[in-house]
């Protein structure tokens, strides 16, 4: 928990007590975080906005990026599918034919900056998971007629 806001800090060079005093959070609560006490995604947007300032990082930079998606639902060929994180690698999870599927990516892509990609990845996934099940059924045609 909060590993990029703790490489973010200590990449700052910067102590938490001079983070706390040039950005006005207190001690407390980066000792909080750094120490993961304190989830940096429940973070205030100003007290983000404040740290980020100060380390020298982009906002999102700062986030843990999972718990953004998990959950994130979307449909393609009228399948719908979610994403889940199972130990920080993204899985793609959907019902084909009374089958729940899931398709570990194996991505640990950041969020929000890619999250326009999960979409196309989504796609991608479920496209190359309908080819194979097309494969398995002509395979078993093909077996079914040289019996």
């Amino acid at each position: 928990m909060n590993e990029n806001f703790i490489e973010a800090v200590k990449k700052s060079n910067k102590s938490q007590y001079k983070i706390a005093k040039e950005s006005g959070v207190p001690f407390s609560t980066i000792n909080a975080l750094f120490n993961g006490k304190q989830s940096v995604n429940n973070c205030a947007t100003v007290t983000i906005l404040r740290l980020s300032a100060v380390i020298g990082e982009d906002f999102f930079c700062l986030l843990d990026p999972y718990p953004l998606l998990d959950n994130t639902c979307g449909e393609y060929k009228g399948i719908k599918y979610m994403w889940k994180n199972c130990n920080g690698s993204m899985q793609l999870n959907f019902d084909y034919n009374g089958e729940h599927v899931v398709i570990d990516t194996g991505l640990k892509l950041n969020l929000p900056s890619k999250q326009t990609e999960y979409p196309t990845i989504a796609e991608w996934n479920i496209d190359r998971f309908l080819q194979g099940k097309r494969f398995e059924a002509y395979a078993k045609e093909l077996s079914n007629v040289r019996k």
